[in-house]
């Protein structure tokens, strides 16, 4: 848990890292813009556990990991917008995402919007708020 508990406010994860463990970030309460590169494989069980001021993930597409069993990454982030690169659904551990209530938007690539929307990876309501990318400001 190197960067748990600290001051960062922006965080650029270079292309360089695969994984992000558990607890890497969390409860890095200031923590209110994260870029993640393209080369990331797995973000791990709360990973970013508690960050109060993360309102928006961008996952690259190569995320094919997102979580574990009953942890979610981003448990207790105050998250309105995810955006999902991957034309595939990224394997996540759990969709009952603890921002569930906060979130507004979930954007996947416009190719990908109908496969998002149809699959049995979430329920209706979280699905409701997937829109494509070209929708995205």
């Amino acid at each position: 848990m190197p960067f748990a508990r600290t001051k960062i406010e922006k965080l650029t994860i270079p292309r360089s890292v695969k994984e992000i463990r558990g607890y890497a970030f969390a409860f890095c309460d200031n923590l209110d813009e994260l870029k993640l590169q393209e080369g990331l494989k797995k973000i791990a069980a709360q990973a970013f556990l508690g960050c109060e001021k993360l309102k928006v993930i961008d996952i690259p597409e190569s995320v094919t990991s997102i979580g574990s069993i009953g942890d979610f990454s981003f448990s207790y982030c105050p998250v309105e917008t995810v955006v999902l690169h991957s034309r595939t659904i990224p394997k996540f551990s759990s969709v009952e995402i603890s921002f569930r209530r906060t979130l507004k938007n979930v954007y996947v690539p416009d190719e990908s919007l109908e496969l998002y929307k149809k699959s049995d990876w979430a329920d209706d309501a979280f699905k409701a708020k997937i829109k494509p990318m070209s929708q995205r400001h």
